[in-house]
């Protein structure tokens, strides 16, 4: 018999810091509350960046504190892990902000075969999970979106889940696979941008060589703000590392956006 979960409206992000520590007792806790007893799904989108697991080249010495955490969320009735596989290690980094490979150690993103290894290491560490959906796997993350020549990161990912994706269900046929991430706040004309940014990645044609079309499950769009309001607008402040880009930030009048997927 199959049983039908109606989905939390609510999730939450959680970045890891360098220092690495595993979910803790009191987040934990917080984040059970939201399952109704362990009858709705709620999802921890828990950044624990490739750099920390990959300790030294094709080395992967830190899992520790993820299996602690991935342990902790499995043994969580409802709760639900999105995994999120980015910021790689300087020596996989190939392909600089235009997409071009520059070589391994001299890009600021990695290319498509070593996030296929990353990829398949991760599944082959908690195969049952990704393939029962319990952990769900995103490829890539905001740096695909910021720091970048406009909106060329939809290329740029999707180029490299088209890698990833396959690598992935090759160990866990029944994963849950998405992409990300998109930061609508975080470039000039943001919607329009984001429009482009989608725009490139569902028309990406595969080069010959490179592997199909991959098709995600859903994408990651999300923002950052800091509780704090425009005062004339009543809107949330954007991401207070960036800006809005209205010509002023007293008359800013577009509204921020919550992380959805």
């Amino acid at each position: 018999m199959v049983t039908t979960y109606q989905d939390s409206p609510y999730s939450a992000t959680v970045y890891v810091s360098g220092q690495k520590p595993a979910l803790s007792a009191d987040r934990l806790a917080t984040f059970a509350s939201f399952t109704q007893g362990g009858t709705i799904p709620f999802y921890i989108r828990w950044q624990y960046s490739w750099k920390y697991i990959e300790t030294s080249k094709n080395v992967y010495g830190g899992w520790g504190p993820l299996d602690e955490t991935v342990d902790k969320i499995n043994g969580t009735p409802g709760l639900r892990l999105i995994l999120n596989l980015a910021y790689a290690p300087s020596w996989w980094l190939a392909l600089d902000k235009t997409g071009k490979n520059v070589g391994y150690g001299n890009g600021v993103l990695p290319d498509g075969p070593a996030m296929a290894t990353f990829a398949a290491a991760v599944t082959t560490r908690y195969t049952s999970l990704v393939n029962s959906g319990r952990i769900v796997l995103q490829i890539g993350n905001e740096e695909y979106d910021t720091a970048l020549n406009g909106p060329i990161g939809g290329t740029i990912l999707a180029q490299t889940f088209n890698y990833a994706a396959p690598a992935i269900t090759a160990i866990a046929p029944n994963a849950l696979i998405i992409a990300g991430s998109l930061r609508p706040l975080s470039q000039a004309n943001g919607g329009q941008h984001t429009l482009q940014w989608m725009t490139n990645f569902w028309t990406y044609t595969p080069k010959t060589g490179e592997p199909g079309t991959a098709i995600p499950y859903a994408h990651d769009f999300h923002y950052y703000d800091d509780s704090s309001f425009i005062t004339s607008a009543g809107y949330p402040s954007p991401d207070p590392t960036t800006t809005d880009y209205s010509a002023s930030q007293s008359n800013a009048s577009k509204p921020s956006f919550g992380e959805w997927l």
